[in-house]
C-alpha cells in the first residue's frame, strides 16, 4: 500500500464520513472540557493546556531548551514567559545527586537482542531508493527504545524479581548480568545528594 494513501487521513473524524474532514474546534474544546471534569483536572486552559505541560514535562525529562523550542516551534520569549518554569533543572538535578552524564550505555550486541526483528527490517529500509519518512522515524524509535528498555530493566530487577518477563532468555544471557552487575555499581557510587542542616540560628 501506498503510504501517500494515508497521509490525509484523520485519527478523529468529523461528523461528515469523509475521513479526511476534522473535527470541528467547538467539538475538540467541549470533550476536551468533559475529559478534565471527568478526572478532576483544573486548568485555566483547555485545548491549549498541552502547550504548557508538554514544554514543563519536556524540560523535566532533560531536554535542551533549542530542542524545546523547535519541537514547539516557540521563539524564546514566548516559551520562557507563557510555558517553560523558572526552574535550573539541570543546577538542580545535579545538587540532589542525579548528574546527567552519569549512567552506563548497554553494549551494542545485548541492545539488538531487543527487539530483534528490527534488524532485517531495517536494513531492508534503508536499502530502499525512496525511503519514507514516517516509517524510519519509528524504526529509529523501537532502535532507541532497546537502550531505554535496557536501562529500565536494571533498575527494575531487583524490585520485580518475581514478574515473569525475566524469564525470556535475554536474561540469562552473559551479556545481560554483567550489565547489570555495572549499572548497579555506576548506581551505588552516585555521589550523595547535597544536604543543608539547618542549625538553631536558622530555626529562630
Amino acid at each position: 500500500m501506498d503510504a501517500r494513501a494515508w497521509y490525509d487521513i484523520k485519527p478523529l473524524e468529523g461528523k461528515t464520513k469523509d475521513r479526511t474532514q476534522a473535527i470541528s474546534y467547538d467539538t475538540m474544546y467541549w470533550a476536551t472540557c468533559r475529559a478534565f471534569n471527568a478526572v478532576g483536572l483544573a486548568s485555566k486552559a483547555r485545548t491549549h493546556a498541552a502547550r504548557g505541560s508538554g514544554c514543563q514535562m519536556t524540560e523535566l525529562a532533560g531536554a535542551e531548551e533549542t530542542q524545546i523550542r523547535r519541537l514547539g516551534r516557540w521563539n524564546m520569549p514566548s516559551m520562557e514567559d507563557c510555558y517553560q518554569t523558572a526552574l535550573p533543572r539541570k543546577a538542580k538535578r545535579a545538587l540532589t545527586g542525579f548528574p546527567a552524564d552519569h549512567q552506563t550505555e548497554p553494549p551494542v550486541e545485548l541492545q539488538h537482542m531487543v527487539f530483534g526483528f528490527i534488524d532485517p527490517i531495517w536494513e531492508k529500509y534503508m536499502s530502499q531508493e525512496s525511503q519514507n519518512i514516517a516509517t524510519g522515524g519509528f524504526l529509529t524509535l523501537l532502535k532507541h527504545l532497546w537502550v531505554v528498555f535496557l536501562h529500565d530493566s536494571a533498575a527494575l530487577l531487583p524490585r520485580c524479581a518475581d514478574h515473569p518477563i525475566w524469564k525470556h532468555p535475554l536474561f540469562a544471557t552473559d551479556a545481560y548480568k554483567a550489565y547489570v552487575c555495572h549499572a548497579r555499581d555506576e548506581a551505588n557510587n552516585l555521589v550523595p545528594p547535597a544536604q543543608v542542616t539547618c542549625g538553631k540560628s536558622c530555626q529562630n
